[in-house]
């Protein structure tokens, strides 16, 4: 809802500046270990509207805010010759990885066996992956492109 969305669009903003500060990757970690404790906080923790209404900034600040950083980030990483299709690939390439983990989303989420706040928060855990992936890219903040 708009309450999570404009959390996010704050994120968004804010990730640029919080990179140019810590640098890119440590950016991306930030955002990625507390998306990993905010996940099951907001599936656990809220037990009144109100109370939803503060984690859910939170929440969209971490896990949509840093998607500001795949503009910036992705073409620091590649020589001219390839940055623009290496950037596109970069996008769209994890767009379909994302597909088979969106359809088992929904299957977690439409079986009335599982129960949704524990779902989501195992969901939540592919942000540690995020954090291990990034742990072997290099920082780009203050470096020249690759030519």
């Amino acid at each position: 809802g708009i309450v999570q969305t404009t959390g996010g669009g704050i994120g968004l903003i804010a990730f640029g500046w919080i990179c140019q500060r810590i640098g890119r990757r440590n950016t991306f970690i930030l955002y990625h270990l507390v998306a990993l404790v905010i996940v099951p906080i907001a599936c656990f923790v809220p037990q009144t509207y109100t109370q939803l209404l503060w984690i859910l900034p939170v929440y969209g600040f971490f896990t949509l805010g840093m998607h500001a950083g795949y503009a910036v980030y992705f073409p620091e990483l590649f020589p001219t010759h390839l940055r623009s299709t290496a950037t596109s690939f970069c996008f769209n390439g994890g767009r379909l990885v994302a597909v088979p983990v969106l359809l088992y989303s929904g299957e977690l989420k439409a079986d009335p066996n599982v129960n949704l706040p524990v779902a989501l928060s195992l969901l939540g855990l592919l942000f540690l992956v995020g954090v291990i992936i990034m742990l072997f890219m290099p920082e780009t903040r203050g470096k020249e492109l690759p030519t």
